[in-house]
């Protein structure tokens, strides 16, 4: 008799391993771009602390590992390790000023503490018409909706927690002279971010002529109708 549940085995091995290849690929890109290991160390350590509380939901919940909650955990890790980034990088940034590390982290955490809970009920919000639909469809994808809400609502709690108490006692200031790649990557990125502002500039002025033009036109036909 042929066994039937390979292949939902390998299937499920092959959503594991997406998994494993999302996580690896997230936390490479934040090193390349902070070009910091506890600053990368700190964020990706965000990622599993968030799945695995959300299997911890997903048990109370009934919930079991099949194909469609691995599948809303792999689509979850990058809005989990949106959160983490952003609150980072903004206590990196008070760090690279000169801040003493602890200080930073209250500074840091302040600032962008709103900009954490705003970013994660916007996303918990695109899934609520999916826990609310009804039929047989919105319960296929209830399990879906309700994972990844798990998910990005504990990333919401990690980063406004655990991540500023780890760069208070991790991050480090800059008391040594960076590498040539690094140099190099951070002329890179001093390139492009000139390049934007000046892009960004023009933008802006052609926007206000734009405007401007607009005003004016409305103004002139309001006048020529009366």
């Amino acid at each position: 008799m042929d066994d039937k549940t390979r292949m939902i085995r390998a299937s499920l091995g092959d959503i594991e391993f997406t998994l494993m290849v999302t996580i690896s690929l997230v936390i490479m890109v934040i090193f390349v771009f902070l070009r910091k290991l506890w600053a990368t160390i700190i964020p990706g350590l965000a990622v599993p602390l968030s799945l695995f509380g959300a299997f911890g939901i997903m048990y109370l919940l009934g919930y079991g590992v099949d194909n469609l909650s691995l599948m809303a955990l792999t689509i979850a890790v990058g809005f989990i390790v949106d959160d983490a980034i952003v609150m980072i990088e903004n206590i990196v940034r008070h760090v690279e000023e000169g801040d003493h590390p602890f200080h930073a982290a209250v500074t840091g955490a302040s600032q962008i503490g709103f900009t954490i809970v705003s970013m994660t009920f916007s996303l918990i919000a695109v899934f609520i018409p999916l826990l609310l639909m009804g039929g047989i469809i919105g319960r296929f994808f209830r399990e879906f909706a309700m994972t990844v809400t798990v998910a990005v609502l504990i990333s919401g709690l990690v980063s406004l927690t655990m991540t500023p108490a780890m760069c208070a006692h991790l991050l480090q200031r800059d008391s040594k002279s960076h590498g040539r790649i690094y140099m190099m990557a951070e002329t890179a990125f001093t390139w492009l971010r000139d390049h934007y502002a000046a892009l960004l500039q023009i933008a802006l002025r052609h926007q206000k002529a734009v405007g401007l033009s607009v005003i004016a036109t409305v103004v002139v036909t309001g006048c020529c109708s009366s």
